[in-house]
């Protein structure tokens, strides 16, 4: 992890000056970094739903409010650079400013790849659930006693059966993926536009 960060922060750094020029507009960013503080935002919602996780879940959360403070800043760096298109401040000031927002999207990135992984491991501890087709089982005798007596057999639930597809409830890690899986997107879209290069080391 720690040789991660490094790699990471390295070529940012060398990045923050050589690129700047051609790096999309703070306002643009500054766009971004709100959506990923929502997301962010989302995401630890779905941490509050993982009780039984013990401290995997509080690591999680963790993560996920540190992922809103970064996203936060960077949207704070980014709008106040925004003046700077306009002439309000200094170009080695906002220079400054586009280094720290390029390290702050790269640890953004590495949080959330982190909790992506975290995630997967989650899930692969998890035995595999057999298909649910009814809200009383796969099959069975039902019976109906009305007007007249009709007997059915193997008889599988609309609301869980459908031309042959199975559907099963999403589970709270199966949200805080898709979560994630959001929040990635927007996430990649600001180191592309910050031209950002994180070498993830698994």
């Amino acid at each position: 992890m720690k040789t991660s960060r490094m790699t990471c922060l390295a070529i940012v750094t060398l990045l923050s000056f050589g690129s700047f020029a051609r790096a999309e507009s703070p306002t643009h960013i500054d766009d971004l970094a709100v959506t990923a503080e929502r997301q962010a935002r989302q995401v630890l919602h779905h941490t509050y739903s993982l009780h039984s996780y013990g401290h995997v879940a509080h690591d999680l959360r963790d993560d996920a409010i540190q992922m809103i403070r970064l996203a936060k800043h960077i949207h704070e760096l980014a709008h106040v650079d925004h003046h700077a298109v306009h002439g309000r401040h200094h170009g080695r000031v906002r220079l400054d400013r586009t280094a720290h927002i390029n390290r702050d999207v790269a640890d953004l990135d590495r949080l959330m790849h982190h909790m992506q992984d975290e995630v997967a491991l989650l899930k692969a501890r998890i035995p595999a659930r057999r298909p649910q087709y009814g809200r009383h089982g796969g099959g069975g005798i039902n019976v109906s006693v009305g007007n007249r007596i009709s007997l059915s057999f193997g008889s599988r639930g609309s609301s869980y059966y459908h031309h042959g597809t199975s559907y099963r409830t999403p589970t709270a890690l199966d949200r805080l993926e898709i979560s994630l899986g959001r929040l990635s997107e927007t996430v990649h879209h600001l180191l592309d536009d910050t031209e950002v290069v994180c070498i993830r080391m698994r």
